[in-house]
Parts: C-alpha cells; structure tokens; sequence
C-alpha cells in the first residue's frame, strides 16, 4: 500500500486569479449534451443534433458510429472516436471504420467514455457495468460493487469510481492489468462520494469528494493525486457548493466546472497560480461558459457555454504571457466522460 503523504498547497489561494495566459475563443457550433474532447491535434470531437462530429481548423465533419443517430464523447491522438450509437450502444471509430463495442448483452444501453493511444477504449454499460475494449476483446473491471469508468492514460491506467464494501460513499479508484487501488485523501470520511475524472502520462489523478459533518453535506474538495500517493488540495472556488476537475494536461494544468450557491454552472481552470473562473475572465458578452471539459498538451480547452440559452461547444486557443512557461514548469515540479454531469 501506499503511504499517503498529504500536502495543502500554499501556493494555491482560495482566491480567483488573473489568467496565467489569455484565450482565444472559438464558436464550433451547437452541441449536445456530451462532454466535447479534445486531442493533441487541436481535433474536438463533441455530439451536434443526433451525429457524431469532429472539428478541425475550422470544418466539421461526421463520424461514422455505426448506427443511424450517434454521439461522441473521446478522442485520441490517432483521431479515432469513442462513444455510442442509437442512442445508447457502446462504438467507436477505429482507424476509420465503426466498431461496435456491445460485443455482450449486459453492456447494451452504455457508451464509450475514453479511449487512448493503444486504441484501448473504457465502456460503461448498463448496471454499472465496466469494461476496457482492445483488439476485439472486451476485459470487465470488478469491484466490490457497480463501478464507472472515466478516463485511461496511454500506461493502461483506468479511472473510475463506485461502490466499495464497508463504506458508505463511493470510492474513486485507478485500476491496471486487474488491479484495483482505491483513491481516498486522508481528509475524506469513510462516508465520503469520491471520484476521479483526469489522468495525464505521468500518471497525475484529477479527481474530487464531497464528505458528511453535522448531518449536512459540505462543498466538495477538488485535488490531484500523483503517482508517488501524494495528495494536493485544489482551491475549492468561493460561493460554490460543488468544484469538478475533469480534465488533466501534462502540465498539471485542470478544467472543470463549479456549482454555484445560487444555481448554474461555470467553467474553471486550475493552474500555477490557483483558479480562474472562465465566464469571467473571457468577457463574452451574451455567453454563459458553463463547463470546461477537456484540455490538450497544448493548453487548448474545449468545453460547453450557452449563448441566450443554448448550447454550444466551444475551443480555447491560448495565448500564452510571457511569464507561462516559467509559473507551469514550478507547478509541475510542487505537485509532483463521460457523458454529461450527473449532479
């Protein structure tokens, strides 16, 4: 096991900052409820209507799923696309061709949620059912309970979370070659709903928990997790009863989205210098950026925001200050879908 070794970052204020770069924000269109992806090829996949689409350097083009209506939700660097068809069946597009990942009954009604570099592809299907798909052959994750896939580096490690015998809450683990290691920071209870959305190739766990004190939910704790099993508090955003980390680049750099007290959703991102609030920061007249959901090694993020009330997907394209590399160079060295939200 590991001994886990709990840091509080001091560098990371419970505070909004300035933008430690500044965006260039792109409109690709209407979008659905699926979370958008984006890879180190600037290619966003997201779901527009009942298709499957991937932008790139300024066209649209579809995705052939394998089924007459179809959605997106991950994309690797090879460009291949993992999500589902007629509405709930687990496909991916594989080196150009539509493979269909319901290779047994129990997994129908699912859809492809990552996908990495091998072509090894994360299906959630219906029970909470797990499974990792590669070269034509389905492996189920087991836990002690139902479990959810969320994410996989290019190592194999797989993210996820679910039940766990003797604890009240979820628990979030990572999992390789079938084996299990169950994720929980030392200041989580044994009651705690924990759960992991993000990993980069060095193995850095994004993830957050919501613990129970006084018979009254508390905000949930953003943190990262690093392979050496230290932990590091994110700055929990003020006037927010819940703060979402879904993605992780390479440079520890985090997107999200927050809940605030009042109601609605806003896009965050953790970097070097804490967080930032996008809907603020971009000032886009007319714009709501709800949610940031994926960010590439280039520091692009994709996400969705809403224009007088509806939907769009959207890519940032940074800008970088010239003090950038610098303050994301010390970050890395402190520290060490998915389909729509749920809650």
């Amino acid at each position: 096991m590991h001994s886990h070794l709990f840091t509080l970052a001091s560098a990371l204020v419970l505070a909004p900052t300035a933008l430690a770069v500044n965006y260039a924000f792109v409109d690709l269109g209407l979008a659905g409820s699926d979370y958008p992806s984006i890879n180190n090829n600037g290619r966003v996949c997201f779901t527009q209507g009942n298709a499957a689409v991937v932008w790139h350097d300024g066209t649209t083009s579809l995705v052939n799923m394998g089924g007459g209506t179809s959605g997106a939700a991950c994309i690797n660097n090879l460009n291949d696309v993992g999500g589902y068809f007629n509405t709930n069946s687990p496909s991916a597009n594989l080196n150009g061709s539509p493979v269909d990942l319901s290779g047994f009954v129990i997994i129908q009604r699912g859809g492809a949620v990552a996908i990495n570099d091998s072509r090894a592809v994360v299906v959630n299907g219906f029970n909470a059912q797990m499974f990792v798909y590669q070269n034509g052959a389905h492996t189920q994750v087991v836990g002690d309970g139902g479990i959810y896939g969320t994410a996989i580096n290019n190592s194999g490690v797989v993210l996820g979370s679910g039940q766990r015998n003797g604890f009240g809450g979820y628990r979030a683990f990572r999992w390789q070659g079938g084996a299990f290691q169950y994720i929980a920071p030392p200041t989580a209870t044994t009651d705690s709903y924990i759960w992991t959305y993000g990993i980069n190739d060095q193995g850095m766990i994004a993830g957050d928990y919501t613990y129970f004190g006084g018979g009254s939910d508390t905000p949930s704790q953003p943190f990262l997790y690093a392979s050496n099993g230290s932990y590091t508090l994110l700055p929990h955003v003020a006037d927010s009863n819940l703060n979402r980390p879904l993605a992780i680049n390479s440079t520890n750099t985090c997107v999200g989205f927050l809940r605030q007290n009042a109601g609605g959703y806003r896009a965050v991102v953790w970097d070097s210098s804490g967080y930032t609030l996008l809907n603020n920061s971009l000032n886009m007249p007319g714009w709501i950026v709800e949610e940031a959901t994926d960010i590439n090694d280039l520091g692009q993020v994709v996400g969705l925001a809403s224009f007088q009330g509806i939907e769009h997907a959207y890519l940032l394209n940074p800008i970088p200050a010239p003090s950038t590399a610098l303050g994301l160079a010390a970050f890395s060295l402190f520290v060490g879908g998915r389909r729509r939200r749920s809650s």
